[in-house]
């Protein structure tokens, strides 16, 4: 899957140190920002992959399972200290068959395949073009939420 950095401006860090107890709530308000802008272009990107026509010629039946499990997580503290959200899937397996059928998979996995493709199946990259197009938007958003939330103080 596709993985993205975005590193706030040395400017606002020096900004968000100052605020104390408010810097938890206000970080988080400002991911969030950011992760909707980019929730809302990877739905759209993906939607237009995978088309909501069952007629494609595709290995796997489209059901809108896929569109309909991709979410935000809640932020969270990683292992080295920085606070993150993530676009994805939850560990559910989507599809048809029995739990032991190979035509289950994770809807992970799914997209995965659909972003990079496989031997029999060409790549449809839905989630690297809403990243490298909508980077900068993202950033703004999140630099109007933090500006707004410390204007607040």
């Amino acid at each position: 899957m596709a993985k993205a950095t975005v590193k706030m401006p040395e400017d606002f860090l020096k900004k968000i140190s100052g605020l104390g107890s408010e810097t938890d709530r206000i970080t988080t308000k400002a991911l969030e920002a950011g992760a909707q802008v980019m929730y809302q272009v990877v739905k759209a990107n993906l939607q237009s992959v995978i088309g909501m026509d069952r007629s494609k010629n595709t290995k796997y039946e489209n059901t809108g399972q896929l569109i309909y499990l991709l979410g935000v997580t809640p932020t969270e503290i990683n292992n080295k200290g920085n606070t993150d959200i993530k676009i994805g899937w939850p560990k559910v397996r989507i599809g048809r068959g029995s739990m032991n059928t190979r035509y289950r998979l994770y809807a992970a996995g799914i997209a995965t395949i659909l972003e990079y493709g496989k031997h029999n199946q060409k790549a449809r990259p839905f989630m690297a073009p809403a990243i490298r197009k909508n980077k900068d938007r993202c950033l703004e958003v999140m630099t109007q939420t933090l500006e707004s939330e410390i204007a607040r103080l």
